[in-house]
């Protein structure tokens, strides 16, 4: 029997425990936790911990009216909710001389103070300090009660989790898993609606207007209607809701339509009346507007596309076409009234 070298065993074993330690300090998940998303909800934050939003310091008070500044909280400072009633939430935070009671608006808490769901996950998952997602914060299981605390965006979401003794506050790598529910017709997203341009040739679609450059035939329709209230134009799930300098406020919602995924686009709008989950034909998304500066007036920039573009910025015009679809930038727009009209794609 060959005679193994004392130099071969200790480089062997100094291997084995270089792994074991890599593996023990791996993330329990490295990759985005399906959701599934539930009902509105209240969770409960007394008792959270809780690190504050962004990477500056956030000032304190020493009133919940927020009038007289009492300290300030920094970025690594592990924080504590102890009341979260109201605008400025009674808070404790660590100061060089042990710990500080104060008060602090929940804006620096919550990236969204307005948005709670109740849901599940399909894995445990590590958790973030912040939405940066540099630092961990530990694990939510699958087997905690676990509220989010904003839309998905971006492929991250804010939580809140029990843990022992209280909750945690963190961030999540998070998809949606929800389906949109079954697209069986399709209507226009404004009662009554009507073309916004001088001439209503098939409400926009393909109409000529000098962009001075090559982009000068509309892929979507202007319209306007009905007290400016804007529907889902056929029953979806949101795949997206933002702000964007050319489209200003939008809603993009996914369709499954002839066997194909495709997404309806809802531009300029004044205001959003849905951030996440499925959406009925005819429900209430949002209300018609100005916003983004190739917006000339009020009106809906409404468009159908094949594919989802993560920023929400889609073209409103394309080089000269004719026919109810066209190519263009690696897209495929669709004429929405030929959509309407037959509840399938040209």
């Amino acid at each position: 029997m060959k005679k193994i070298k004392r130099k071969n065993i200790i480089q062997t074993l100094t291997l084995v425990i270089t792994i074991a330690i890599l593996i023990a300090t791996m993330p329990l998940s490295s990759f985005a936790a399906a959701i599934s998303i539930g009902d509105d909800a209240m969770a409960n934050f007394t008792n959270a911990q809780f690190y504050v939003l962004g990477p500056s310091n956030v000032t304190t008070y020493t009133t919940s009216s927020g009038t007289k500044v009492s300290g300030s909280i920094y970025p690594n400072d592990l924080c504590k909710v102890l009341d979260s009633s109201g605008i400025y939430w009674k808070i404790s935070y660590p100061t060089s001389s042990g710990s500080k009671i104060a008060y602090c608006n929940k804006s620096y808490i919550l990236s969204n103070t307005s948005y709670c769901k109740r849901i599940s996950i399909d894995e445990n998952s590590t958790v973030y300090r912040k939405s940066d997602m540099s630092t961990s914060f530990g694990t939510v299981f699958t087997t905690d009660t676990i509220y989010m605390l904003s839309p998905i965006s971006n492929g991250k979401a804010q939580i809140i989790y029990n843990v022992s003794g209280g909750y945690k506050i963190g961030w999540i790598y998070a998809t949606s898993n929800q389906t949109p529910p079954t697209t069986t017709s399709w209507r226009y997203p404004m009662d009554k609606a009507y073309c916004t341009w001088g001439s209503s040739t098939n409400m926009s679609w393909g109409n000529y207007n000098n962009n001075a450059g090559a982009r000068d035939y509309h892929v979507g329709i202007d319209i306007y209607g009905t007290g400016g209230k804007v529907y889902a134009a056929a029953a979806g799930k949101v795949a997206k809701v933002g702000y964007n300098e050319s489209n200003g406020n939008y809603v993009i919602i996914e369709h499954k339509i002839s066997g194909k995924t495709v997404y309806s686009f809802y531009a300029h709008l004044a205001s959003r009346l849905v951030s996440s989950g499925n959406v009925e034909k005819g429900q209430q998304i949002g209300i018609a507007g100005n916003t983004g500066k190739a917006s000339k007036g009020i009106h809906l920039h409404f468009a159908v596309i094949d594919s989802l573009n993560s920023s929400g910025g889609y073209y409103g015009y394309v080089t000269k076409f004719t026919g109810d679809k066209v190519t263009y930038g690696g897209r495929t727009f669709y004429n929405p009234n030929y959509i309407i009209k037959y509840n399938r794609l040209p």
